[in-house]
């Protein structure tokens, strides 16, 4: 079986009406799911729909756009800008934004931090959506790949809920995004614990992450599976 040939559309019924998920991946472990039908983080998707809350959501590590997409049918988002660094994951995402017709979505490839420049993405085969930015100090015709930016950068209007999933890169893209925080008033973000730190030999920023959110007005709510803690504006 080639590489393209082992990838399936994914169909998905959820209040009332299919959401297709386009050439997934069955050896993926978030894609693997959707084929079976099953939402990714189902439980934090539910309880940001339960929110209701009004205005623009911005998608942080969007990956295949499961938020994405949940946020842009079933929320009461005005529009749903989502960002997402590995290339033929941005092609998925982008076709499952236009094809369950949200025209309010919005999808920019880029790897978000608090500096710019040029990278890689470190690779996980069985778990795309866990791969992390590598930085790298070159330009475009270096073979890098993908561009980093800051969050502030991108100039997202008055953002209303934000959710970051970025793989141990949430106190860079916090840190390069204190305006764009301003708005927010709810916050889900994922936070690698310090034994996943140390098993892939990362800094833990856990704590960094706790001050940053908190001296912004943060307060913590609670925490959610796989590593998700909600954060809300006091």
């Amino acid at each position: 079986m080639n590489e393209v040939s082992k990838f399936a559309n994914a169909t998905i019924h959820c209040d009332g009406r299919d959401v297709t998920f386009h050439d997934c991946d069955p050896t993926d472990c978030i894609e693997a799911g959707l084929l079976r039908g099953e939402w990714y983080e189902l439980a934090m998707l539910e309880l940001i729909r339960d929110l209701d809350v009004r205005g623009n959501y911005l998608d942080i590590g969007a990956y295949v756009g499961t938020f994405s997409v949940f946020a842009g049918l079933f929320c009461p988002a005005d529009r749903v800008y989502s960002i997402e660094p590995q290339a033929d994951i941005f092609k998925k995402l982008s076709k499952n934004i236009a094809e369950n017709g949200l025209a309010q979505g919005n999808a920019c490839w880029a790897a978000v931090s608090d500096q710019f420049g040029w990278g890689s993405m470190s690779h996980f085969p069985s778990n795309r959506g866990g791969s992390h930015i590598v930085k790298k100090h070159c330009g475009p015709g270096g073979g890098c790949g993908v561009p980093i930016v800051t969050l502030d950068s991108l100039e997202f209007p008055d953002i209303k809920l934000a959710k970051i999933d970025v793989e141990n890169g949430e106190l860079a893209v916090l840190r390069g995004g204190m305006n764009t925080l301003a708005s927010v008033d709810h916050l889900f973000i994922e936070v690698w614990p310090l034994e996943t730190c140390l098993k892939y030999g990362l800094p833990y920023t856990g704590g960094e992450v706790a001050d940053l959110l908190g001296a912004l007005g943060f307060e913590h709510r609670f925490d959610l599976p796989g590593d998700n803690q909600y954060w809300k504006r006091t």
